[in-house]
């Protein structure tokens, strides 16, 4: 079940959940009634890569990785809970454990050889028509004394950048460490491999280079960043 089910709470500074923390084991009717119309986000335990799942309640799911999309549908065999996508033949089913801390509940997954990936239940509104996800912009200010300042905005579920006022078409590398190439037009990046910048979702560090100086690609220039409310 390599592409399916997430982990852990969405936001700029990732919760410090361990996996080791697995809670108690689901019954199938807990988590039918559990997962019906819900939207999962987090990332894998191995790999920290981060995505959305959504179970809706005619059986059908999602799963966003990476700006990319797959449909499928999923149900409940005994105690588990199982995934097919479209391109798949069959289902494959995992364990479910839920866990609650600080009034907040983190589903973890296991399979044969132990958990493997969680996931945190994130905000649905609900329309007339159907449910929406609701999907911010995050806003960060980033700053030097030595190196000035520089901004972000940054939106995983929309595979959305803009950086320093400009957007990021170039491919972006999702994690703990967001990667991308610099879209400023006065930033040379042929070197690149699409990692010049590096945005460290867990401390808030960023690494930016600035062009011209040949210095800065020797020693690129550290920003240490924080959430705001608004740019300006």
């Amino acid at each position: 079940m390599k592409k399916v089910l997430g982990i852990i709470f969405f936001g700029f500074l990732i919760c410090n959940i361990s996996f080791a923390q697995q809670g108690v084991l689901m019954s199938g009717n807990q988590i039918n009634k559990e997962f019906k119309n819900k939207t999962l986000f987090g990332y894998y335990k191995e790999n920290k890569v981060s995505f959305y799942e959504t179970y809706n309640s005619d059986r059908t799911y999602s799963f966003i990785s990476g700006g990319k999309t797959s449909k499928g549908k999923w149900k409940t065999r005994g105690n588990k809970v199982c995934i097919k996508f479209n391109d798949m033949n069959s289902y494959e089913c995992v364990k479910v454990l839920r866990h609650t801390k600080n009034g907040d509940t983190y589903y973890f997954f296991a399979n044969n050889e132990g958990v493997f990936a969680g996931a945190s239940p994130i905000e649905i509104k609900e329309t007339k028509k159907k449910k929406v996800q609701t999907s911010k912009d995050v806003i960060l200010k980033c700053s030097n004394s030595k190196n000035g300042s520089k901004s972000i905005i940054i939106n995983e579920s929309e595979n959305k950048i803009i950086f320093d006022g400009y957007k990021v078409n170039t491919k972006i590398i999702w994690g703990n460490k967001v990667k991308f190439m610099s879209p400023d037009p006065s930033v040379k990046s042929k070197f690149s491999n699409h990692t010049e910048v590096t945005l460290d979702r867990i401390t808030g560090e960023l690494l930016a280079p600035n062009w011209p100086s040949e210095f800065d690609r020797l020693f690129v220039p550290r920003f240490q960043c924080t959430k705001v409310k608004a740019l300006f």
